[in-house]
């Protein structure tokens, strides 16, 4: 009996230190692979996924680009990050890779955003437009929105009822929609409605989708029958470097079309005298009288039209007083005396970054437009501020906050009006 149980803890003992040096040998077959992950400008690539294919064992990269994972010689090293090629590569004998990451030949473009989330573009059933921000907005000196839109998307229309510098566009995407209500179409900026499309910053916008038919209906309601203009604004980016970037152009615009004033107020002034007669009244600009303004505007061309450089008026040439009334001879080019090239500028400063829990944005922006007039010019002095913080406060709950705001100083003759 002894002899027996003595065999039993043998054979125990045999399986135990059999199963011990196998482990022992799986364990001494893995080792630490090290490297770095970079993208073709040879920036570290953070966040990127390394795993070894077939298994749940991976890791990520660093802020730096490194990561460090446990693995055999037969193992294949699996290296991805979104918006890039997968790149695989065999351990082998080797126990430090270094990887380069391929962009994806997939383009943002592709990835619209909807009412419920993102789509791939080919995946829709619904008619979608997307706007190249960075050609439309960002490549150009707009200040406005609206006008960056312009034929940037098929079968938008955006019109302008007037050259104000406060003008706000108008939308249409399905024509018309009501004859009784409106056929502008919703605007959404991260989901919050907005009426007007201009109080978004154009430096602060990282998508805009344009939703057409009326499938549109079936996420947002009635309120979306005449399409829907989404926009989603920039945000940070979690384990990301804390980065400043600064912009600004300067513009200036001239008008296509402009009034033309008589070349020849004498032939202008008879022709005025002719009218009033024929209605039987006399002719009256101002107190003067047609002989003798057409007379003084005569011996003006005559004697001081080519010797005139400034704007000083000389009494008896220029102009002259009969009888108490004021009568001005001198000619002068209107154009040039009222309208000015119209000049603009735009400033932004961002700043963002993150942590592998949290992110920021904040956004600051500086516009500043005049009007056509020369003397005492329209003044449009625009401020937007755009924050954003997203936050991991537990395994359950994630804080997503954005702050938009925008005040504008808008200064025109003879008056002064704060807009909020």
């Amino acid at each position: 009996m002894t002899k027996m149980f003595k065999q039993r803890w043998f054979c125990l003992g045999c399986c135990l230190l059999l199963a011990f040096l196998t482990v022992v040998g799986a364990y001494a077959q893995t080792k630490a692979i090290k490297g770095k992950v970079v993208d073709e400008t040879n920036q570290p690539v953070i966040g990127a996924s390394v795993k070894i294919q077939g298994t749940s064992t991976g890791t990520i990269t660093d802020p730096n680009g490194n990561y460090s994972i446990n693995a055999s010689s037969k193992d294949v090293l699996l290296f991805s990050f979104i918006g890039y090629n997968s790149v695989q590569e065999t351990v082998a004998s080797r126990s430090l890779i270094n990887v380069v990451l391929k962009e994806s030949s997939v383009q943002i473009q592709d990835v619209v955003v909807v009412g419920y989330g993102t789509q791939k573009k080919a995946n829709l059933t619904g008619a979608v437009s997307t706007v190249d921000v960075g050609k439309s907005l960002s490549s150009k000196p707009f200040t406005d929105v609206g006008k960056g839109l312009q034929g940037a998307v098929p079968g938008l229309t955006v019109t302008y009822g007037s050259g104000g510098l406060t003008s706000a566009p108008t939308l249409n995407v399905r024509g018309l929609v009501s004859i009784n209500g409106t056929s502008a179409p919703l605007i959404m900026v991260d989901g919050i409605v907005v009426q007007d499309i201009t109080q978004v910053s154009p430096e602060d916008i990282e998508s805009i989708s344009v939703l057409k038919d009326a499938a549109s209906t079936s996420i947002f309601g009635a309120r979306a029958a005449a399409g829907v203009i989404m926009i989603k604004t920039k945000s940070g980016a979690k384990n990301s470097k804390f980065k400043i970037s600064y912009s600004n152009n300067f513009s200036w615009g001239t008008p296509t079309k402009l009034p033309d004033f008589p070349h020849d107020p004498v032939a202008e002034i008879n022709a005025e005298v002719g009218a009033w007669n024929r209605a039987g009244s006399g002719f009256d600009m101002f107190g003067m009288q047609a002989p003798q303004l057409t007379a003084g505007i005569k011996n003006w061309q005559t004697k001081y039209a080519n010797n005139r450089q400034g704007n000083n008026m000389v009494k008896g040439e220029d102009f002259d007083i009969v009888n108490g009334v004021a009568y001005f001879y001198r000619i002068w080019d209107v154009k040039k005396m009222m309208f000015q090239t119209m000049p603009s500028q735009n400033h932004n400063l961002q700043f963002s970054g993150g942590t592998d829990k949290l992110s920021y944005f904040l956004s600051g922006t500086y516009s500043y437009q005049e009007g056509i007039l020369k003397m005492h010019p329209d003044k449009l002095s625009k401020y937007n501020l755009t924050a954003g913080i997203n936050a991991d406060i537990n395994k359950w709950l994630n804080l997503d906050t954005k702050l938009t705001t925008r005040q504008y100083n808008y200064d025109y003759p003879y008056a002064y009006q704060d807009y909020m």
